[in-house]
């Protein structure tokens, strides 16, 4: 399935992490354009729900940051890494 997130999407790539674990892999998306316009535009279409959608919420507020070129200050690299600090389970919310 993931595979087929690449050819659905036009971008990423599919690695495995754990060698031990033969059905495990994940899906990665690391060009900045693709995720911002590709798979956040995406999400946005059809929403993430339940506790995942805040840690999709945030990540769109980084993205923001860094396309108006906010991570190339302080302010906005420390507002990042909280907005990440508080994601996954260290979400106090």
């Amino acid at each position: 399935m993931l595979r087929n997130l690449i050819d659905y999407f036009k971008c990423g790539h599919y690695v495995y992490q754990k060698k031990d674990l033969k059905n495990w892999g994940c899906y990665r998306c690391t060009k900045f354009s693709d995720n911002y316009t590709i798979i956040i535009e995406f999400f946005k279409q059809y929403p993430v729900r339940g506790v995942k959608a805040k840690d999709f919420a945030d990540w769109v507020k980084a993205a923001e940051i860094i396309k108006n070129g906010g991570h190339l200050t302080k302010e906005g690299a420390a507002i990042i890494q909280n907005l990440k600090a508080g994601m996954n389970t260290k979400r106090m919310e």
